[in-house]
């Protein structure tokens, strides 16, 4: 929905915008928000920080 609402607005005002959706849990593998462990925890901090910095690089490229 944020990311249906950034675009939408992103044109409006012509401008530019990039959306990056982060998958997280894996229900098929009964893996949820419930089952973390701190390995999955630190994957998951990493994971976020690459996107931050991907987020980043193409907001000062674009």
């Amino acid at each position: 929905m944020e990311t249906a609402t950034t675009l939408a607005i992103a044109h409006k005002f012509n401008k530019r915008a990039v959306g990056l959706l982060n998958l997280s849990d894996l229900l098929l593998h009964g893996d949820t928000v419930y089952s973390y462990t701190k390995d999955r925890e630190l994957i998951e901090s990493e994971t976020d920080k690459a996107i931050r910095d991907v987020a980043l690089y193409l907001s000062s490229k674009f």
